[in-house]
């Protein structure tokens, strides 16, 4: 008061930011708190990663034109950060809420990992370190891992290490062809898009082996039943399909960060080879990270919907279900296209214009209107959780919502509606395992 006048809080150093930020770390702190009375690694690693990012967030406030100028007030709390923060507590409180109940009910564990290192631990510190130590693992775990050691670890191997090994083979081999006196022929943008382009290829690839080796894990002699040890397991449909859908997503995601991790090899073996003064002298930075930014989420994105939706279809344990789907699809395409063609060809544009858009229409509304019949029938037999519907149908309206407040800020064409259904139909794709995959295994269990 003596330094600075009256106005000094509102209009230097406003406090509503900063307290609303605040009270947002204080509800996450209480969910922290609580959830790591069942300790584990995961959760240890995104706890971390979480307030990391808090901090960043907030920090960032203060230099909104970068860190190497100079620091501005908070003095402008947008409807966006508000709402963010009041998002984030709510949702922390929610669960830290569920966390307690949990911890009441005696449901809080720590992870079977979690416990096995505390045993290590124990034993390095007393002196006493035995050759193995047996951990009690409940019914569902078991079949869990004796499905992961009979097929997911194989096609972790073939999909994630040695299709990775390609990867790094095929990228390190363009990067030896190139010449960096000539940057004319040898634009370093183009060299990291024929990384991405060859990553993207090779995911597509491995997702189809990963594919074609976890379709068979769950088929008994002759494909004409399922297999006896899954299908006589003394657990319910949704703990088998929670189970297995556990383990494919493992498998996916496994495969998709070492595939990822031989492109940055990739790019570090780039480097090694022409020196980290070429990336400095010539190299965009941002239009880098933005280009991997986009190829890497292309790549995991789409191996997990050809994969997931593929399985979903391969272990309904009917043939003639695979052999309808792909035959309409393959025969579909085809036909469309030589139509398509015929039609340009012959100078009816319109016509040609009006058949893609009304294919794409009945195309679309066929994904959505089936992704939404296999969540209400997966629902209907107690297949998955309501928690489980709930959370999707959350993550469907935010991705909506996003990319109609992205729209709102483009130039809006008239065929906007286009991108609001391809937007909707690839949400679509992404859940529907979700349902499909526990369907298809009940369908295949009581076949």
């Amino acid at each position: 008061l003596v330094f600075f006048d009256e106005h000094w809080l509102a209009d230097y150093w406003p406090v509503l930011g900063p307290l609303l930020f605040l009270c947002t770390l204080v509800m996450v702190g209480y969910h922290c708190f609580w959830s790591m009375h069942a300790p584990g690694f995961l959760k240890v690693a995104g706890w971390g990663m979480a307030f990391g990012l808090l901090f960043y967030w907030f920090v960032s406030r203060y230099y909104p034109h970068g860190f190497a100028k100079g620091v501005v007030p908070w003095s402008h709390v947008t409807l966006t950060e508000f709402v963010t923060l009041q998002l984030v507590s709510l949702v922390a409180w929610l669960g830290g809420v569920r966390a307690y109940s949990n911890i009441r009910n005696g449901a809080a564990m720590p992870s079977p990992q979690w416990d096995q290192t505390q045993l290590w631990w124990t034993a390095l510190i007393t002196g006493r370190i035995p050759e193995r130590m047996s951990v009690p693992l409940s019914r569902r775990m078991t079949l869990a891992r004796m499905h992961w050691s009979g097929s997911c670890q194989r096609a972790v191997i073939v999909g994630g290490i040695l299709f990775g090994v390609a990867v790094l083979i095929v990228n390190l081999a363009a990067a030896a062809m190139y010449d960096s006196s000539s940057p004319e022929l040898n634009n370093l943008l183009e060299l990291s898009e024929t990384f991405q382009v060859s990553t993207l290829v090779l995911s597509g690839i491995a997702a189809i082996g990963v594919t074609i080796m976890l379709a068979g894990s769950v088929a008994g002699t002759g494909n004409t039943e399922m297999n006896r040890s899954l299908a006589m397991t003394p657990l319910s449909d949704r703990e088998l399909s929670a189970s297995l859908f556990g383990n494919m997503w493992k498998t996916c995601l496994a495969c998709s960060v070492m595939l990822q991790l031989a492109l940055l090899l990739s790019y570090a073996g780039f480097l090694m080879m022409q020196g980290t003064e070429i990336v400095h002298s010539n190299y965009d930075m941002g239009e880098w990270l933005k280009q991997n930014l986009i190829y890497s989420s292309v790549a995991m994105i789409g191996s997990w919907i050809l994969t997931a939706n593929l399985l979903a279809l391969c272990w309904t344990g009917r043939q003639w279900v695979c052999n309808t789907v792909v035959g309409v699809v393959v025969g579909g395409s085809v036909t469309f296209m030589i139509i398509s063609q015929i039609l340009r060809s012959s100078g009816f544009y319109q016509a040609a214009q009006l058949l893609e858009k009304s294919v794409f229409l009945v195309m679309t509304l066929s994904i959505i209107s089936a992704t939404i019949g296999a969540w209400l029938d997966a629902g209907k037999r107690c297949l998955i959780r309501k928690r489980t519907r709930n959370a999707a149908l959350c993550c469907s309206i935010a991705g909506l919502v996003l990319f109609k407040t992205w729209v709102f800020r483009q130039t809006v064409g008239p065929d906007h509606w286009i991108g609001f259904l391809w937007i909707a139909t690839l949400i679509a794709l992404i859940l529907a395992p979700f349902a499909t995959i526990p369907l298809a295994l009940s369908w295949n269990r009581h076949r």
